[in-house]
């Protein structure tokens, strides 16, 4: 099996997407810290921490960048958690900025406060093909398995600094998951699926403007806007059957960067036993 996690902006500009395999979140120096993320390029390490008894990966490799552009401020790393509204008590963090908060700016750790840089680090045509449009500063891991089992599951949050003003827009930040192997036969690289999906949904992909609720003041701007049929495959959410549920409005957090991100979803599939 092969497991491309991607993170990706739509439009170039100062957001942020963080998407969590396990977990996500920024380093915070301070012994107040209720996030700390240890910031890392080493593809292994992160394969690694998202797998547990029964798997084993190989061939891991990490395209992310950094923010910015150069520096050790990489956009991936792994975290725990003390005290937050996250979810999820440890994992991965992959994001299109900075992932670890330090003495240079903040990272994807809060207080809840906006963007955290770009990486600058290009776009994906698997993620350009889930949107529908163009996407900015990629963090990508991928890495082969193998596993004893006949599934796979991860849990993840998918957060954005969208959130709350540019969701029903043209910037449309997306996460998304793929998976390929014996078996499995769908529209991406290696004949992948992906498998980040918004609960209820077999076709609609995870995002800023998929996961929001409506009617939500100071978290979302959308009041009585729904624009759920502007991504491909989203049609069966609408202001009746919305996505209120899978949102967190996290505006005034304190521990997460970002103003709005997901509940803890999980993306799973079957898969052939002892096959790589």
């Amino acid at each position: 099996m092969v497991h491309r996690l991607l993170n990706r902006m739509k439009l170039n500009r100062m957001k942020r997407i963080i998407l969590s395999i396990f977990v996500l979140l920024g380093l915070c120096q301070s012994n107040q810290a209720q996030i700390n993320v240890n910031s890392s390029n080493n593809a292994t390490q992160l394969a690694q921490t998202l797998v547990g008894f029964g798997v084993t990966v190989s061939n891991a490799t990490l395209n992310c960048g950094a923010a910015p552009q150069g520096s050790t401020d990489y956009g991936s790393g792994t975290f725990t958690v003390t005290s937050s509204n996250l979810g999820m008590d440890s994992g991965i963090v992959l994001t299109s900025g900075k992932a670890a908060s330090n003495i240079n700016g903040p990272g994807a750790n809060g207080p809840a406060q906006g963007p955290t840089g770009v990486t600058g680090n290009g776009a994906d045509a698997d993620l350009t093909a889930v949107i529908g449009g163009t996407t900015y500063d990629k963090c990508i891991l991928e890495f082969d398995f193998v596993t004893i089992g006949d599934t796979v599951k991860f849990d993840y949050v998918f957060g954005s600094a969208e959130y709350p003003s540019f969701t029903c827009t043209g910037y449309n930040d997306v996460f998304g998951f793929f998976l390929s192997g014996p078996g499995i036969v769908g529209p991406y690289s290696n004949s992948s699926i992906n498998i980040a999906l918004v609960p209820g949904s077999t076709t609609c992909p995870v995002g800023v403007s998929t996961i929001y609720c409506p009617n939500m003041p100071g978290c979302c701007n959308t009041a009585n806007t729904n624009c759920y049929n502007l991504t491909n495959g989203c049609t069966m959410f609408n202001a009746t059957n919305n996505t209120c549920q899978y949102f967190v409005c996290n505006a005034g957090g304190a521990s997460v960067n970002y103003q709005g991100f997901t509940t803890v979803l999980t993306a799973t599939s079957p898969v052939v036993p002892c096959s790589p």
